[in-house]
């Protein structure tokens, strides 16, 4: 019996540590939580979703502009994908996107909307699903006028 109660302690700590939003401790030590390479159950891929989002709601509410805004969401975009055991290339992948977006001229609702779509894809890339429609609607799909 006691066996089962140190796998229920143990799935208690894990499970609160993957909920606990941006801890403070480091990306590495983040990182033994979901191994990298491990594919994702549902339940941490909505989690994932959950988290970027967060930081984009974050990143942009305390960013005062574009580079500050890009900032905050690089550290927390970062930190919230090595605890969700993503790989360093994809991370940086990411990251490298962010800044891109970061170098155009655009509105911060443009701004926010591409992150948003940018992160969005990258969590359905690790869930293995095909992206879908935007939740606001025809965004980025193609449409045939003329077919």
């Amino acid at each position: 019996m006691s066996a089962i109660n140190g796998v229920g302690a143990a799935l208690a700590s894990y499970s609160t540590s993957l909920t606990s939003p941006f801890s403070s401790t480091s990306a590495a030590s983040d990182a033994s939580q979901v191994q990298p390479g491990s594919p994702l159950s549902p339940d941490q891929i909505a989690q994932l979703r959950l988290k970027l989002q967060q930081a984009v709601d974050q990143a942009f509410a305390q960013g005062k502009s574009p580079v500050e805004i890009n900032k905050l969401l690089q550290k927390k975009v970062s930190d919230a994908l090595a605890k969700f055991g993503v790989s360093e290339s994809d991370r940086s992948s990411t990251m490298s996107q962010l800044s891109q977006l970061f170098n155009v001229q655009a509105s911060d609702d443009q701004l926010r909307q591409q992150a948003q779509d940018l992160l969005q894809g990258l969590v359905d890339n690790l869930a293995g699903a095909s992206p879908g429609p935007s939740p606001s609607g025809d965004v980025g799909q193609n449409v045939d006028l003329f077919g």
